[in-house]
C-alpha cells in the first residue's frame, strides 16, 4: 500500500515539474528559465522561452543575444549560435542579429542550460569560474520576433 502511494505520488509531481519546464501553457521568462535550470539537478530547462534581447555579441564563431545588459549578470539567459544560423538570421530579417534583435521580444524554442564559464587571465584558464545560463540554437526556425 505504501509502494503503490509513493509511486502515485511520484508519479503526479513529475507529471507537474514536466508541464512547468516544457512550457506548453506560458512561455517562459528568462528569470523563471535561470531560476529553473539553477535548481534542476540536470542544470537545464526545455521549453519555450519569451524575453526581450537588451545586449549582443560575438566572440570567435558565436553570436550572443542576451536578456541581460552585462551578460555577467546571474539573471541572464543568453542565446548562442554558430555561424550558420547568423547566416540564416540575416537572410530571414535582412539584418545582422546583433543589431536587429537588440531590443526585440522574442520567442525561443529549445533548452536553457546551466554552463560553468571558467575565467581566462592573459590566454590562461584559471580556476576560477562562474556560472551561466545559455540556450543553444542551431536552426533559425527557432527563434521569433513578437
Amino acid at each position: 500500500m505504501k509502494q503503490t502511494l509513493l509511486i502515485i505520488l511520484a508519479i503526479l509531481l513529475f507529471t507537474a515539474c514536466a508541464e512547468k519546464k516544457t512550457g506548453k501553457h506560458m512561455p517562459i521568462s528568462s528569470t523563471e528559465a535561470v531560476s529553473m535550470a539553477t535548481a534542476s539537478e540536470l542544470s537545464k530547462v526545455v521549453g519555450i522561452f519569451a524575453f526581450t534581447i537588451q545586449s549582443t555579441g560575438n566572440q570567435k564563431d558565436m553570436t550572443y543575444l542576451n536578456s541581460e545588459l552585462d551578460y555577467r549578470d546571474q539573471k541572464n539567459l543568453s542565446i548562442e549560435f554558430p555561424a550558420v544560423v547568423r547566416g540564416q538570421l540575416i537572410e530571414k530579417y535582412g539584418a545582422h542579429p546583433i543589431q536587429f534583435f537588440k531590443g526585440k521580444k522574442i520567442l525561443v524554442e529549445g533548452e536553457a542550460k546551466r554552463i560553468k564559464i571558467y575565467r581566462v587571465i592573459r590566454g590562461i584558464r584559471t580556476d576560477k569560474y562562474y556560472y551561466q545560463t545559455h540556450i543553444r540554437v542551431n536552426n533559425s526556425d527557432q527563434i521569433t520576433v513578437l
